[in-house]
């Protein structure tokens, strides 16, 4: 399929001086905005990137020579984007390696985080329309099949790599799109549509979480995400919160990069995609219980048990946020209190977060335990004390393939359990 949809001429369409905007290329708010507010905000993205007028406005011309305006997508919740999509601007940030330099270090960018891509890319070349990023790249909704939560710091390449590796092993359609913030909100609109919101899942992403069939956790090798108060709330509203049409769970599938042989051509140092799925994948299906989980056990042996460190004991009112408002409407949220108060100071320590950290630490102690009874680290690595922490009301526990286990392993998991 093509990584741009041109369905109509965004061209022509910019050559008008008094566009007419039709109710498919409408903002959610009914009219375009207003041209003051685009101006303050494209000033604000040349000030950040320290460029002069006339510079900024060429390299504006350069991003929108790729990514065109193609229409206004009312519903957040309908802004996925696709693995296509996005390794056509995986392909961009290659084509630039090296050009930019970092606004805050002044150092030449190698290997661009999300914080970067938002600086030379997205902020850029979403200014002119006060659009996401997704709307340069689609006219038509693209409901996520899978919601993605990874640390903006994180390499764009890694990440991209990462989605790559899961929907390969995951066997999905090209079609199938994945939420991801960066590319899916209008972030100068977020404290309007987002932090307005008296409830989690009013907002546009939680909307998303509601309806895909898995959330991505990508992390990287020091597994920040751990640490980062978003990632966190978005896995626990993922594991806790129902989805539309029933209560049927949402997967949770994990994914890191590990070393590799550095590029002959480059002397770059290479990565490759490890993934831990929750459950079994298609193919995997179709063999008998031993084989299949054998296969899997196989396909997941170099994830590494050292990103659960981190997870076992995830402290989510410790969580660090880029905004402190952001940080205050997550806890706020999680502690219950109503809207007027949700951007108020949060607490420092509440017995909700005593709950949600219990829940979170299980959670990820039940989906690493397999991995770590296979490697013989199941008590080295705590894993017994996060998941007996979890008080939440049931569990589903599939032992038929633990074909070669030691009586070690079945006294920890039944005491656990």
């Amino acid at each position: 399929p093509p990584l741009l949809d041109t369905s109509w001429d965004c061209v022509s369409e910019r050559k008008r001086e008094d566009m007419s905007l039709s109710p498919s290329r409408q903002s959610p708010m009914g009219a375009r905005p207003t041209s003051a507010k685009l101006a303050a905000v494209k000033e604000k993205v040349r000030t950040r990137l320290g460029m002069t007028t006339d510079d900024y406005d060429k390299w504006v011309e350069t991003i929108g020579s790729i990514f065109q305006f193609q229409a206004y997508l009312p519903h957040a919740d309908k802004r996925g984007i696709t693995l296509a999509q996005l390794q056509l601007v995986d392909g961009f940030l290659e084509t630039n390696r090296g050009e930019w330099i970092d606004v805050t270090t002044k150092e030449p960018i190698v290997d661009a985080s999300f914080y970067q891509l938002n600086d030379w890319l997205i902020a850029p070349a979403t200014a002119e329309h006060g659009c996401a990023f997704v709307e340069l790249l689609t006219a038509n909704n693209q409901p996520p099949m899978w919601f993605c939560s990874h640390w903006w710091g994180q390499s764009v390449a890694d990440v991209v790599s990462c989605v790559r590796t899961h929907a390969e092993t995951r066997h999905l359609p090209s079609a199938a799109a994945y939420w991801l913030y960066a590319f899916t909100k209008r972030q100068a609109h977020f404290e309007a549509d987002e932090l307005g919101c008296a409830q989690a899942a009013d907002t546009g992403f939680g909307k998303a979480m509601a309806s895909v069939q898995g959330l991505l956790l990508v992390l990287d090798p020091q597994a920040t995400a751990f640490s980062r108060i978003w990632c966190a709330f978005e896995v626990y509203m993922a594991l806790c919160y129902p989805r539309h049409g029933g209560d049927e769970r949402v997967l949770l599938d994990m994914a890191t990069t590990v070393p590799a042989a550095a590029s002959i051509a480059t002397g770059r140092k290479r990565t490759v995609c490890s993934l831990l799925t929750d459950g079994l994948t298609r193919p995997e299906e179709l063999c008998s219980p031993v084989l299949a989980h054998k296969l899997c056990e196989i396909r997941q042996e170099l994830f590494p048990l050292d990103v659960f460190t981190s997870g076992l004991a995830m402290e989510l009112h410790k969580g660090k946020a880029s905004e402190d408002s952001d940080r205050a409407w997550i806890l706020n949220r999680v502690v219950g209190r109503p809207a007027s108060q949700l951007r108020d100071p949060p607490d420092t320590a509440h017995e909700r977060y005593d709950e949600v950290n219990a829940r979170l630490r299980g959670v990820f102690a039940k989906v690493g335990w397999d991995l770590a009874r296979i490697r013989g680290e199941l008590v080295e690595r705590h894993f017994p004390q996060a998941l007996c922490a979890d008080t939440s009301p049931s569990m589903l526990w599939d032992m038929r393939h633990w074909d070669s286990v030691q009586p070690t392993d079945l006294q920890v998991t039944f005491s656990t359990v």
